[in-house]
Parts: C-alpha cells; sequence; structure tokens
C-alpha cells in the first residue's frame, strides 16, 4: 500500500510555568479551543491523565470530517508526553516538549509524524503547503491559549436584541443556543490545581456535572449533599473517571437553617480558604410544604439558604486572592418579580414553578447586591442561567415541558460550562454582579413588571436578615 509521510515542527517561548504548560497541552480534550481544524474533543477514559489515556478527537479535513482515537503512549512529566493517533487512512504522531527557561517562561516544542496511506498518501504531496500552514496556525492558536490574555465578555449587540426580541432569546437556552455561542468562545488555560472550590447540590444533573468538569483541572472539591450514600457513590465515580482524590463530603440538608449553621461552622473551624463557592442545590416542588423549621421549602431551600450559606463563608472567601461566588439561578425567573410582602407564597394557590421563579429572582437580587458591597473586587459575585439541559430534576418536576423540549435539550455538562468557566477562567473575575449564558452577559429582565426599585431590594435584605436573626437568637437560648 503507497504510502507518505509529512513531518512538521513549530516551537515558542510563553511566560507559563512548566507544569502549567504540561497539563494543559497534554489534555488532549482541550484541542477544540485552540486548534482550528479540530471541531470535538473529548478524554474517554477513566483516571488521570497518563500513559494510555485516550481521547476521541473529530477534525475537518477538507470537506470532510474525520474522527480519530489518539493515546498517550509516552509521559514524563511534565517535560515530554507522545500521543499517537489514528484515523482512516492516516496515522499520526505528536511529539510535545516543555522545557523550563525560568520559573515562569517556557518553551514549547511540537513535533508532528503523520502517515498517510491509500488514497490520501496520492493526494496530500499537492496539498503539503497548505497543510504546514494550517499547522504553524494550530500552534500560534496554542500558543494564544497559554498565553491567556483574553477581555472579559460584554452584553454585545446581537445579545441585546434577541433577549429583548424574546423568542430569539429562548432560542439561546437550547443545545442550538449553545453551539452558536460557542464559536465565539476563547480558549480557557487557567489552573486552578490545588484550589479549593465548594459546590452544592453535586450529586446529579448539572452540580454533577460541573463537579467532574473541576475534578478533572486538578481542584480540591467539598461537594455538599444531603443524602449520604449519594454522596459518597458521586465521590467514588469522580476519583474514578478523573483520578483526583481531592475530593471531601460534607452533609447538609440545606432547607434548614440549622443544617446550613452547623455545617458553616465546621468549615469555619476547619478554617481552609474557599477560592469559589457554587450555590447550585435546587428543586422544583408542586406542592407547598413547610420544613421542620416552618419555612415554605422552595424558599427556604433556593433563596434563604444560600443567602445564610454565603455570608457566613465569606471570611474564608475573603482568605482568598481570587475569590468567586457563583449562584445558578434560571431563565424562569424572567417571568416573575420578587413577591417581599410574600416569600413563603402563603397567598393565593400556590404554583411551584412560580414559587422557583420568584426565588430565583430573588437569588438574582441578592447577587447584585453582594457584588455592590464587595465593588472592591475582595469576593467576586454572579448568576448564571444553564439554559435548557436535561436533567433528572427537569425530568421529574417539568415532565411536560421535558417531553416538548426534549429533543432540543442540553446535555448536564453543556448546561453547567458557564458554571465551570465563571469558576475557572482567568477573565472571569472581570466580571461582578452579572447573570451569564454561555460564558455572555445578559440582561436579567425581559419584561418591566419584574424590575423592582432600590427600596424593595433593601426590604428583601432586611427579610433574610430577618429569618436569620430569628433563627439565631432561637439558637443562642438552646445554648443558653
Amino acid at each position: 500500500m503507497r504510502q507518505y509521510q509529512l513531518n512538521m515542527e513549530e516551537s515558542f517561548e510563553v511566560n507559563r510555568n512548566q507544569e502549567e504548560c504540561f497539563r494543559y497541552i497534554s489534555d488532549f480534550s482541550t484541542l477544540e479551543e485552540w486548534d482550528h481544524t479540530v471541531i470535538h474533543s473529548e478524554k474517554v477514559s477513566d483516571g488521570p491523565i497518563g500513559i494510555s489515556t485516550n481521547f476521541d478527537i473529530v477534525l475537518k479535513f477538507g470537506i470532510r470530517n474525520i474522527s480519530m482515537k489518539y493515546q498517550i503512549t509516552a509521559y514524563e512529566y511534565p517535560n515530554k508526553a507522545i500521543l499517537e493517533g489514528v484515523a482512516e487512512g492516516m496515522k499520526a504522531i505528536d511529539t510535545i516538549e516543555v522545557i523550563p527557561i525560568n520559573s515562569t517562561t517556557s518553551k514549547i516544542i511540537w513535533k508532528a509524524e503523520i502517515t498517510f496511506t491509500g488514497l490520501l498518501a496520492s493526494i496530500i504531496p499537492y496539498m503539503e503547503t497548505p497543510i504546514k500552514k494550517s499547522g504553524a496556525k494550530t500552534i500560534q492558536g496554542l500558543q494564544s491559549a497559554l498565553e491567556n490574555n483574553f477581555p472579559a465578555p460584554n452584553y454585545k449587540p446581537s445579545l441585546k436584541m434577541a433577549d429583548g426580541l424574546v423568542l430569539p432569546g429562548l432560542f439561546l437556552f437550547s443545545k442550538y443556543g449553545y453551539q452558536w455561542a460557542k464559536k465565539d468562545w476563547y480558549p480557557n488555560s487557567a489552573s486552578i490545581v490545588g484550589k479549593h472550590i465548594v459546590l452544592t447540590g453535586a450529586t446529579s444533573g448539572l452540580g454533577l456535572a460541573t463537579a467532574e468538569m473541576l475534578a478533572h483541572k486538578g481542584a480540591h472539591l467539598t461537594l455538599i449533599a444531603r443524602d449520604k450514600s449519594k454522596a459518597e457513590d458521586t465521590r467514588k465515580k469522580l476519583i474514578k473517571s478523573t483520578g483526583n482524590e481531592n475530593i471531601a463530603i460534607e452533609l447538609a440538608d440545606l432547607s434548614l437553617l440549622q443544617e446550613v449553621y452547623q455545617l458553616t461552622e465546621r468549615l469555619l473551624q476547619k478554617g481552609n480558604s474557599i477560592d469559589v463557592l457554587i450555590n447550585n442545590a435546587g428543586a422544583l416542588f408542586n406542592e407547598r410544604n413547610e420544613t421542620s423549621e416552618g419555612i415554605e421549602r422552595s424558599f427556604a431551600l433556593l433563596l434563604l439558604a444560600p443567602y445564610y450559606l454565603t455570608n457566613r463563608l465569606t471570611p474564608l472567601l475573603q482568605k482568598s486572592e481570587d475569590a468567586r461566588v457563583i449562584n445558578v439561578s434560571s431563565g424562569g425567573m424572567y417571568t416573575q418579580s420578587i413577591k417581599v410582602e410574600d416569600l413563603e407564597f402563603k397567598n393565593g394557590k400556590y404554583n411551584g414553578s412560580v414559587a422557583y421563579a420568584r426565588a430565583k429572582r430573588g437569588l438574582m437580587i441578592i447577587t447584585e447586591q453582594w457584588a455592590k458591597q464587595h465593588s472592591n473586587g475582595d469576593v467576586v459575585f454572579n448568576a448564571m442561567h444553564p439554559g435548557w439541559a436535561d436533567t433528572p430534576g427537569v425530568e421529574a418536576s417539568l415532565p411536560g415541558f421535558y417531553k416538548l423540549t426534549k429533543n432540543i435539550l442540553r446535555t448536564p455538562s453543556e448546561g453547567a460550562d458557564t458554571i465551570e468557566w465563571l469558576a475557572t477562567a482567568k477573565e472571569a473575575n472581570q466580571l461582578n454582579g452579572q447573570f451569564l449564558l454561555d460564558r455572555r452577559p445578559h440582561t436579567t429582565h425581559l419584561f418591566p413588571n419584574t424590575k423592582v426599585g432600590s427600596t424593595k431590594r433593601e426590604e428583601l435584605i432586611r427579610k433574610l436578615d430577618g429569618y436569620v436573626a430569628s433563627f439565631e437568637a432561637s439558637l443562642r437560648k438552646i445554648e443558653a
């Protein structure tokens, strides 16, 4: 069989330390961020990155898409890695070397040896020059990714128009909106190895997807869960899939102030700084019920709990040099204003979706209030909307909506992407008090009647503080 071999070599220097460069480059799941020929890249084997790690890659080759299977065949951390890729009519051997120049500067050497067979072997000799130019462009993309000097996103005119027209804005919530937005994203090579991230609601759906992304990137995770068995299963699953064993479990029913208090006491006593707090825990309840503390449970879980938890953990956040709080909201908030006079939905016929949306509106308000209080940047606060994601919670609580939209729902990982980006990306710390969908700020209101002025906002804070004060007063009585 006829063969034709093509060899390429590129190199550059970058102001990043050797380990950060090596970790990012040897993880071929990041290829689609910086290689303009790659349209999909995914790690498909369990465990940490190392020898025998497998990746599935889909790349553009002329008018065709080619699927390749890559495997790491040599791994000398943090100096050198060799990856071999196989596709129909093609075999590639990529050699990566990262040479430290000093503690903050590295030299990257990339060599590619590509062997073509069959029909491709006859065609490639006539395409060698453009292929080498394309390879050089790819390495320029890698250099830009490692330099990691990207601007913070802004509220683009096209998004303003889509939001204003409502229906185009709803299109953005679907998987197609995610795919459309993704085309404009910058690479995210920021290292979070060793950063402490506290995540609520981590055992399924968006929380589980977020936890896996962050564990894969080397974060030290504290997962807050209500069910011990599910929490332990989640921890085992994450360790197996990522190889990251720095995962701790804390048990708490966040709908109860008593358990939020006990949780925060444990974390405060440990004294470990928190780099990122992600308030993700949530549920939609179709029937009105009160917790054992006598508080309507939608309000208790979705608004009061993150308010109390975040305020109690602020001293640990302030110990970090780059502290971030991420509140997971919902597009449902667009339909509702905050009812400060009826936070527990005591008046009128209870509607679980409305209660959920009101609480998420309140969460957006306190996000903005916190951002103002911390305008010095010691902690940044943002909220995000995951779009319409295919999660167990959506299927169970909104069966009609799920059936209608199932074919256009995002995967949990697609829904969780903006959470992970807000937690990790260098430029994300320039945002404060924003509401994001697919890594881009969006309006917080679609309809004028959902807006409230400063008086109502301040009243909401007073009401929340009142719940906390009442609980802590009863706590002091018990302790006395």
